[in-house]
């Protein structure tokens, strides 16, 4: 719109239009242009200057992607609230350049821990040395660190629990860092050449007995029901079995006399002889035999 003085024309603005929102209609003749979030505006006769404030707080971040290019100077992105969820989760990015125009750092500081349905584990840190397990939508968990020879056993509807193996009947675990070795017990039999008395029996074990005289095999103090004992001849002196208090052997139906007084003997060069353990510590029955034998 024009008016006309009496110096002549003059151009008056009577709107202003931005990108939205439609045509601005001056009122008393003024256009006011206020500055919005993070920008402020200065005027100075013929000039309005719109600035950019210098720090940028951003107080909630949805995007699945955010680039920023730093070329000149280091920035620093603080934030409060991070996911959409209203979770309170403390996330600050330190970018530092390095050179011209190269991002040499990003580093990430979780100050609660980041949701697993958010890409996280629900943790700040875990057990060292420990395993990861899940746990549904909460916290992915971790178990101590395992000691040597444990295994994560599992219990249905529980967490996994770090535990040894339990060796049963006839069974022996050893265990060491990064292993275990299991063993039948008693499943076979370690021979020994003996060629001078006394011998003291060791459960499940063979003895060869090679002298020119009498070799005296002792019965051990202590023994498990089921431990079992092999003695066969070899040398021409024979072999003889001694007890402690309150031990017997009963062969067939003849069973040898309680107590340190009892024996039994082989009579020919390679007599052989199983013995069992049949009530522990005090009573052994013989299983097997080759020869004649002297039961005192």
């Amino acid at each position: 719109m024009s008016q006309f003085t009496q110096f002549g024309y003059i151009n008056v603005v009577n709107s202003l239009t931005g990108d939205v929102g439609g045509a601005i209609v001056p009122v008393a003749h003024n256009i006011d242009i206020l500055g919005g979030t993070n920008i402020n505006t200065a005027g100075t006769p013929g000039t309005i200057t719109i600035n950019l404030d210098d720090t940028i707080t951003l107080t909630q971040v949805n995007a699945t992607t955010f680039d920023t290019n730093v070329v000149a100077a280091g920035v620093t992105l603080s934030g409060t609230t991070l996911a959409a969820d209203g979770t309170d989760a403390n996330i600050d990015i330190n970018i530092t350049p390095k050179g011209t125009g190269v991002l040499a750092t990003t580093e990430l500081t979780l100050v609660t821990a980041l949701e697993v349905q958010y890409g996280g584990t629900g943790a700040i840190t875990f057990a060292d040395n420990g395993i990861l397990y899940g746990n549904a939508a909460a916290a992915i968990d971790a178990t101590a660190e395992l000691a040597d020879g444990e295994l994560l056993i599992g219990s249905t509807g529980n967490p996994p629990v770090p535990a040894a193996l339990t060796q049963g009947t006839g069974v022996a675990i050893t265990t060491g860092a990064g292993s275990i070795e299991i063993d039948v017990a008693g499943g076979g039999i370690d021979w020994n050449v003996e060629a001078a008395s006394p011998v003291n029996l060791v459960a499940d074990n063979g003895y060869i007995a090679n002298t020119a005289g009498l070799l005296t095999f002792t019965l051990p103090a202590a023994a498990d029901v089921g431990s079992t004992f092999r003695i066969t001849g070899l040398g021409a002196g024979g072999w003889t079995i001694a007890q402690n208090a309150g031990q017997n052997i009963n062969y067939s139906s003849q069973t040898t006399t309680p107590g340190v007084g009892g024996s039994l003997s082989s009579t020919q060069q390679y007599d052989s002889i199983h013995l069992v353990c049949t009530v522990a510590n005090t009573e052994f029955n013989v299983l097997s035999s080759v020869g004649n034998f002297t039961i005192v």
